[in-house]
């Protein structure tokens, strides 16, 4: 369905894994594969245990990611998942799927070349010492965002309408200027019920590219047509 522009874009708000960085969900099913699980287990495991569950508390920094391998055995347990599945090297594999989407960068460069703000909204993980590689992506990001909200920071989590709320305060734009773009469907439902125009960055796009089309016709301004004349430059 088209989305129609009604305010000049001051602002894009991206999610950060499945969008800027490579999508968690093929290194989680690789090692569902691995360990001989049917594909959608964990994602079974992390739906069936809510919002209190091991890994939504996780996310919003109730849990570090050493304290989170018992607490998820235990979700795990509850809903009849195999015991193989470990909660450690789960969170391990997530994190060594955080690396940038270069195509990625490219375009949160053009954006803030064209007067665009640009905001990293991502649900995410903290250590107790800080060194990860999601923290390590992050801080390589830091100079491409204008703001950058984390979900364990704030101890708010997507698809809470609060954090959103966050980002655009920080921002200091209105809901109806912003785009936001996520590879869940479900994190985009608040941000449409606020005023923001949607992008859903499929876990079948790879780099990006469909995502970033997509982007360059709803922008306007003068990053849109800078963003085009980039993507056919790039043959893309």
């Amino acid at each position: 369905m088209s989305q129609v522009i009604d305010a000049p874009t001051e602002a894009v708000i991206f999610d950060l894994g499945g969008v800027i960085l490579h999508s968690p969900f093929a290194a989680i099913a690789e090692y569902e594969t691995r360990l001989g699980v049917g594909q959608n287990t964990v994602n079974a495991v992390i739906g069936a245990s809510g919002s209190g569950g091991a890994f939504a508390r996780l996310e919003r920094g109730e849990l570090t990611i050493e304290s989170f391998s018992d607490a998820f055995a235990a979700d795990c347990k509850v809903a009849g998942a195999p015991s193989i599945i470990d909660g450690g090297e789960l969170i391990r594999v997530i994190l060594d799927s955080c690396t940038p989407r270069p195509l990625m960068t490219e375009a949160l460069g053009i954006l803030r070349e064209s007067r665009v703000r640009t905001c990293a909204l991502t649900n995410n993980f903290r250590s107790a010492t800080g060194d990860d590689r999601l923290a390590s992506s992050i801080r390589e990001l830091q100079p491409l965002f204008d703001e950058i909200v984390q979900s364990a920071e704030e101890g708010l989590r997507k698809p809470d309408p609060a954090i959103y709320e966050l980002a655009i305060s920080r921002l200091g734009v209105p809901a109806s200027a912003c785009i936001f773009v996520d590879d869940i469907g479900r994190n985009l439902k608040p941000a449409q019920a606020l005023g923001m125009r949607t992008i859903k960055c499929d876990v079948s796009d790879a780099s990006g590219a469909r995502a970033l089309k997509a982007l360059s016709t709803l922008v306007g301004g003068q990053a849109g047509p800078a963003l085009q004349r980039w993507l056919r430059r790039a043959r893309l």
